[in-house]
């Protein structure tokens, strides 16, 4: 899989406590988890960092660091950035989804499935019987 960097173009939302906001705005998928730049709003930006989801010590690292800058429950905290991760992912899955065009009966591989018997390419129609007639 080619690991790209998406800019997303809007940012992923997230409210933490009443003021504060978790901004996620790009994301790459790395054999780490995925990596994603995350921004911690209360009317102005207070935190900027970027942090690979899939390892533990860099999420409890910053649950810690923001629940001491916010003052909200570190369970605020935990959710906050879950559901971010949660948005990023399905935020991906679609990106992926729509840069990967569907196969089509122009796909190179295609063309030895699509011939008769006689292998004429045009009557693939032809090869198959309807209903129970043998």
């Amino acid at each position: 899989m080619a690991m790209t960097l998406r800019i997303f173009t809007s940012a992923l939302q997230a409210p933490l406590i009443p003021g504060w906001e978790v901004l996620a705005t790009q994301a790459i998928r790395t054999n780490r988890g995925n990596q994603t730049t995350v921004k911690l709003y209360n009317g102005s930006l207070q935190a900027t960092d970027t942090i690979n989801f899939g390892l533990k010590k860099e999420r409890e690292a910053l649950f810690t660091d923001w629940t001491k800058l916010t003052s909200a429950p570190i369970d605020a905290v935990k959710r906050a950035l879950l559901d971010i991760e949660d948005q990023v992912e399905t935020l991906l899955r679609q990106l992926e989804a729509a840069s990967v065009p569907s196969p089509g009966t122009t796909d190179p591989w295609r063309d030895q499935l699509l011939v008769t018997r006689d292998g004429d390419p045009k009557e693939c129609a032809s090869n198959y019987i309807t209903g129970c007639e043998f």
